[in-house]
Formats: structure tokens, sequence, C-alpha cells
């Protein structure tokens, strides 16, 4: 149960007592941890961001000066950088990418983590949304698809798998 709620360095916090000392823990991971212990289930949330740029190395800036993320190119991959964030109490944040704009519509886009990218696809189809593209293995890191809901938003699919080729 959470015993009590308030702000620690801007961010709501809850005392829970029975994890392994009584400890402040964000809100939102004090009601999941209580609702765990009812018998729920994790649910899918979102994992990444991307950031689509006309100009990359100018939103690298921009982002940087603006924000202070932290940004870095991965190796023999141009355009495009890896997004470092942090959350208030100054542990790793939401971690995302930015690089050069495919298309011209193209714009941020969020990545929901999910266990099986064809289960969910399946969903979102059977829900009204579309999938737009099958599958795309990201080698060494997973599986991507994006997709459309029924309001005409476009999120991501992502599926972590290191073996991905």
């Amino acid at each position: 149960m959470v015993a009590c709620t308030g702000r620690v360095r801007g961010a709501r916090r809850a005392v829970v007592p029975g994890l392994e000392r009584t400890q402040l823990v964000p809100l939102r991971t004090a009601l999941r941890l209580e609702e765990l212990e009812q018998g729920g289930a994790w649910m899918p949330t979102i994992v990444h961001f991307d950031i689509a740029a006309d100009e990359p190395q100018r939103a690298k800036q921009f982002y940087q000066s603006l924000f202070g993320w932290k940004m870095f190119a991965p190796p023999g991959i141009t355009d495009y950088y890896m997004v470092g964030t942090e959350n208030p109490d100054g542990t790793d944040g939401l971690g995302g990418g930015l690089g050069k704009r495919g298309e011209p519509s193209q714009r941020i886009t969020m990545y929901v983590g999910v266990d099986s990218i064809d289960d969910y696809s399946r969903k979102v189809t059977k829900l009204g949304g579309k999938v737009l593209h099958a599958r795309m293995p990201v080698p060494g890191w997973g599986y991507l698809t994006t997709c459309v809901d029924t309001e005409g938003n476009t999120f991501g699919l992502w599926q972590e798998d290191k073996s991905a080729r």
C-alpha cells in the first residue's frame, strides 16, 4: 500500500513499505507496484522517441542547448544521434534518437516496448489502426514497426532482441 505522497526535487514521490527497505520511489512506480501485488501485469510503455530533422546537426545543437540532452553518433551510422535524457532525480531518463527526416510528413515518433511486434501489429489492425510496414530489424538491438492509431497519430512498436539481424 502506498503510505503517503509528496514531492522530492519537483517529482511526485511515494513511500512504499515492504521493499528491501521503506523508500521513496516515483509515485507512478509505487502505484504499479501496488497493482502488481494485486495480480496485475506490467503494461507496455514508451521506451524510445525519434526526432526527425532536416538538418540533424542543427537539431542536435538545438536540443542539447535547450534541454542539456547528451547525444552521440553510433559507430558506422551517419546523420543519426542517440539521445540520453535524465529524470528529475538524476537517474537515466527516456532515451531516444535524432536523425535525418525520411519524408516531409515525418514527425517525432514515440515507440512503445512490446514483447511481440507481430502480436501487437494484429491488435493494432483489429482495433481499427494501421500498420505502415512489416517489422524491420535494427541489427544488434531489436525490431520496430510504425503504426497509425484511429485518430491519425503515428507511433511505433519496439521489440528488444539483441540477436536481430
